[in-house]
């Protein structure tokens, strides 16, 4: 228990000084977090500390199903808001044992928490009260912590930059750049895009890199802000890259959501690579895929990889040479002087695999009127839906009609 009536009063040397301090008032275990919930310091603790500290110190950041629980059970959100202390009772399914909080801030900006585990809960009013001082004071010193990591993460974000452009397309360059930084290169990545329908502000900017941060299933090498865009260098954790992308993209979606109310943005991922000197070619594979994906936002909903995109990927090379098929003229010519909708019903037909009932489900008629629809093509057209070269040649002239009237006037 707190005995000094200005316990703090004091100049520290380093964090860790001060989490020993503030760990001998209280007598309690502290940790010290920055606002993505990165480890900064902590103090000693004895063998009966709990699993959720253990984890947190050993992976030198808080585990992601403690703060998915932390958010979960309105802590975090609260600890957000509130400049006061906040106990927090035993939370067993993710090995968390009774807490106090509170926030470490800069006027309104979340610097970082301060966490106390009160295993024997002897912490009282007066203790409430230097753990309010102890925030004042852990201020200064962390916006000196992030003075330095604001310069690296400028360096490393210039490094990206650059990447980007192409301007390191020499393997051993690009390494060099990597281990300047101290960083270690991957040996597998790609980069993933989110593109979001409002500009990218000062506090949007911090929203993004706390759910960058807390989702724990890649590893983030680099990420820079472009606008409307946030684009992130990953590597993988497991032989199946793919696969834990796509898991990361679902996952970032849905907590921009949930924690920030933010929706409505687009997504996308290049190839898998090895080599560094491909990042700027993977960057141009990413931004391909939302750029196809604006496009065609039907057939491409559920895509988000460069290597998903089927036909698509090769639309953009193919649209210069492209010329309008004969049926679809026809068609065309029919619509216009009849004001039918062949065309439209020709090319959903074909979306859903010549399935009658999805295509009839999509277009919002009849069976019957379907039926009439496509014998009505096959007369005045001459197309014959069972042959498969024949369909395949349709399907793709009407996306790259689609993509040139998205992206360029067709005479």
């Amino acid at each position: 228990m707190g005995n000094a009536s200005k316990p703090f009063m004091r100049n520290f040397d380093s964090l860790e000084d001060f989490v020993d301090v503030v760990s001998e008032v209280l007598n309690c275990p502290i940790t010290v977090e920055d606002a993505n919930h990165h480890l900064l310091a902590y103090s000693k603790h004895d063998e009966k500390t709990d699993p959720a500290r253990i984890s947190t110190i050993i992976r030198r950041k808080v585990p992601e199903n403690v703060i998915n629980m932390l958010w979960k059970n309105n802590i975090i959100p609260t600890l957000l808001s509130s400049k006061q202390p906040l106990r927090i009772k035993e939370i067993s399914e993710v090995g968390l044992g009774n807490r106090i909080a509170i926030s470490i801030r800069k006027n309104e900006e979340i610097l970082g928490f301060i966490w106390v585990l009160d295993q024997k809960q002897n912490i009282d009013d007066q203790d409430l009260d230097y753990l309010v001082e102890a925030s004042k004071v852990a201020k200064n010193l962390l916006l000196k912590i992030q003075t330095k990591i604001n310069k690296k993460q400028k360096d490393q974000q210039e490094i990206f930059r650059m990447l980007l452009k192409g301007h390191f397309m020499d393997e051993k360059k690009a390494i060099m750049q990597f281990e300047q930084l101290g960083i270690r290169p991957p040996s597998t990545y790609s980069i993933i895009i989110f593109r979001f329908q409002d500009f990218i502000s000062d506090s949007f900017h911090k929203q993004l890199i706390y759910v960058m941060e807390t989702i724990q299933k890649l590893n983030i090498i680099f990420y820079q802000i472009e606008d409307h865009d946030f684009i992130i260098l990953v590597a993988s954790k497991t032989k199946q890259p793919t696969i834990e992308l796509q898991d990361y993209i679902e996952t970032f979606v849905y907590k921009m959501k949930e924690r920030f109310q933010i929706d409505g943005l687009q997504c996308g991922f290049g190839g898998i690579y090895h080599n560094l000197q491909f990042i700027h070619a993977c960057f141009s594979e990413a931004e391909a895929v939302l750029e196809l994906k604006g496009i065609f936002p039907n057939e491409l909903l559920n895509v988000y990889g460069y290597h998903q995109l089927g036909l698509f990927r090769h639309i953009k090379s193919i649209a210069p040479s492209y010329q309008k098929p004969e049926p679809i003229i026809i068609i065309e010519d029919y619509d216009r002087k009849n004001n039918s909708e062949l065309l439209v019903t020709l090319e959903s037909y074909l979306d859903h695999d010549l399935n009658i009932s999805e295509t009839a489900k999509h277009l919002h008629i009849h069976i019957n009127t379907l039926n009439y629809r496509l014998k009505r093509m096959a007369e005045i057209a001459q197309i014959n839906f069972k042959d498969f070269n024949e369909k395949a040649e349709l399907y793709l002239s009407l996306k790259l009609y689609k993509y040139l009237k998205n992206t360029q006037p067709i005479s």
